[in-house]
């Protein structure tokens, strides 16, 4: 997905959450948030 997106955005990243399935929210809603945290330029850790 990582590869398509740039058709349709400027700042695109990629990344893995690891021990994770398709269910990223339910399985690992901490790393998740603060990935999203980090991209949005809160960087809380």
């Amino acid at each position: 997905m990582v590869n398509q997106m740039p058709t349709v955005a400027d700042h695109v990243q990629g990344g893995a959450i690891a021990q994770c399935g398709h269910w990223i929210v339910d399985e690992r809603s901490d790393e998740l948030t603060q990935q999203l945290l980090t991209f949005f330029g809160q960087d809380v850790k």
